[in-house]
């Protein structure tokens, strides 16, 4: 079947300069999470666009929006290639616009997809568009992961329905008011779209009305809870490439200024102290740092959670790294590490590096000198003290949900999930409390608690429903006792223990349109030849 565009002529300046407006008011739906209501209603102007495009047109109206959508709220990458890389500001930026070419692929294959299905197989617009958003948001490979959900971290009603399908499910209740709004603006149908629509506005309303019910139930029952305090430090520390083999200046190996400022947490009463992810440490690879760690610990009575490489000695350059979590018990003793599993592409590991010779040799070439090759550790790991089962997390795993979810224990009563993140690579942007924002929605998802700790900040305490209990400033030194509420007798959710099962039925309800959709195409042209 040939498309025919209704456009005439090339496409009009003044329709994509229109809806990459609103593509940038998208953005700061993540730059400003108060702005959250711009989500609901940011694709209409792109289906408005898109509805008598062909599938070509479609494609460059979405790249161009996503271009507009990624270059404001992803424009941290340009500090992070000059702080990571060492770039120069031009050849940072020129790199970024690499980076925001490609991450604007989503939304351009995402309506390209969507305007070639609708027009050749006739599928539902109003079920098509929500789950081509969920696919293309689960499933398109990003270096930082998004989905829209992450927006919604401050309207506490629309997130608390995602103890169920998980953030997935909430892409998909956006996705569904964007198009029920297009349908709604344009009269599609007419009178015979009032049934549809009125069954995705039930759908919409249900799911909000579920999180305005939810959110106080929550807000009642955690002040009924204990309360634990919690340590956190915050070493502000300026980033510095390469391995950082160096100690903190006025300060040892032995007793790094970290120990200090845990020194008077505890002195102040915490019952836990964490460090986030910071500078290298030599805890694992030098028996001293270990034992002066474990003599420090012991005398404080305090147990201690942090973060530190796995380099190895010097004379072993092929042995696998690590970047790791340990915990120290209150007597000193080390109950476990927990080794990082989801690296950062070109941070810490090269994809496609072990390709063919030609590949191997220009990937290592372009992106090359990184950080440093870091291995995946096996599995998750759980800590325990006192009644709390803790799930570290290290940087951007923080922004997986099955993996979060997968890394529960089970049962997973009393559970408190925490990340340690060093986002001062990014500068002083608004990059670490889009991380912040986005792993709010990892304690709603499993319904326990989260502690999110940055080098830099914004670090901060969530409760179960999402609610923040407490959060630093950005680019702010200092150590902090968060009274965190914690039950031993709850933790866990629907989605905690069946994470795939939301995203594993849109796929297979979207299978299932499509093959029926080409079995009438196939039906009709069989017709059609006979007679």
């Amino acid at each position: 079947m040939s498309e025919v565009s209704e456009h005439e002529g090339p496409i009009h300046a003044d329709i994509v300069s229109g809806w990459a407006a609103a593509r940038l008011l998208l953005a700061l739906a993540y730059l400003f999470p108060s702005w959250f209501v711009l989500c609901w209603i940011a694709f209409v102007p792109l289906l408005v666009a898109t509805d008598k495009a062909t599938v070509a047109e479609s494609y460059t109206y979405g790249l161009a929006a996503g271009l507009a959508f990624y270059m404001s709220a992803g424009h941290w990458i340009v500090d992070f290639l000059i702080l990571f890389k060492g770039y120069d500001q031009a050849h940072g930026f020129a790199v970024a616009i690499l980076f925001w070419i490609y991450c604007a692929q989503l939304p351009a294959l995402l309506f390209a997809s969507f305007t070639w299905l609708r027009r050749n197989l006739a599928l539902p617009s109003l079920v098509l568009f929500p789950l081509l958003v969920v696919c293309f948001y689960t499933s398109f490979p990003m270096l930082f992961p998004v989905q829209l959900g992450e927006s919604q971290s401050r309207f506490l009603p629309a997130l608390q329905a995602i103890e169920w399908t998980g953030v997935h499910g909430l892409d998909f209740i956006i996705g569904l008011s964007n198009i029920s709004l297009f349908y709604l603006l344009t009269w599609r149908n007419g009178l015979r779209s009032v049934p549809a629509n009125g069954a995705a506005a039930l759908t919409i309303a249900l799911w909000l009305i579920y999180g305005l019910v939810t959110t106080p139930n929550w807000d009642r029952e955690t002040a009924q809870w204990p309360r634990r305090a919690i340590g956190l430090v915050q070493p502000n520390e300026a980033p510095v490439p390469g391995e950082q083999k160096r100690v903190f200046p006025g300060y040892s190996w032995a007793y790094p200024h970290e120990m200090e400022m845990t020194e008077r947490l505890v002195a102040a009463g915490a019952e836990l102290v964490i460090w986030p992810e910071a500078r290298y440490k030599r805890y694992f690879d030098d028996a001293r740092v270990r034992d002066a760690f474990a003599s420090e610990v012991a005398r404080l009575g305090r147990p201690l959670m942090f973060q530190d490489l796995e380099l190895g000695s010097d004379a072993d350059r092929d042995a696998p790294k690590y970047n790791s979590v340990a915990f120290l018990q209150a007597d000193g003793s080390h109950q476990g590490t927990y080794r990082k599993i989801h690296r950062v592409p070109f941070g810490e590991t090269l994809p496609f590096a072990e390709g063919p010779g030609w590949a191997n040799t220009l990937i290592k070439t372009y992106f090359g000198g990184f950080l440093r090759e870091i291995s995946a550790g096996d599995g998750p790991v759980v800590f325990s003290h006192d009644g709390l089962h803790i799930v570290p997390l290290v940087c951007y795993e923080t922004l997986f949900p099955m993996f979060v979810a997968e890394a529960l224990p089970a049962p997973a009563e009393g559970s408190l999930l925490v990340g340690v993140s060093n986002d001062s690579w990014f500068g002083s942007t608004r990059q670490p409390f889009q991380h912040v924002n986005a792993s709010i929605l990892r304690a709603v998802e499993n319904r326990v608690p989260m502690v999110h700790v940055l080098n830099n900040g914004p670090s901060t305490a969530v409760a179960p429903n999402g609610r923040i209990v407490f959060q630093t400033k950005l680019d702010e030194a200092g150590g902090f006792i968060v009274d965190l509420p914690h039950a031993t007798h709850s933790g866990g959710s629907f989605y905690s223990r069946h994470p795939t099962w939301f995203i594993n039925t849109v796929y297979g309800v979207l299978a299932i349109l499509l093959l029926a959709a080409l079995s009438k195409r196939l039906r009709s042209s069989l017709s059609a030849n006979r007679a």
